[in-house]
């Protein structure tokens, strides 16, 4: 689970033309644990996650 995640979205519509613009970013999460611990493997972590969408 992450501790932060956020998502932005604008969008234009205008008779004939669309466009959609989306950001998502996810901060560094944790893919398992080890043995049952609450304590995090450094190599089951994945890094922050960011992502810019241009769409119609």
């Amino acid at each position: 689970m992450s501790n932060w995640s956020y998502n932005l979205v604008a969008m234009y519509e205008r008779e004939k033309i669309s466009a959609r613009l989306a950001y998502n970013y996810r901060s560094r999460w944790i893919t398992s644990y080890v043995d049952k611990s609450v304590e995090m493997n450094p190599e089951s972590a994945l890094e922050n996650l960011r992502r810019l969408v241009l769409g119609q």
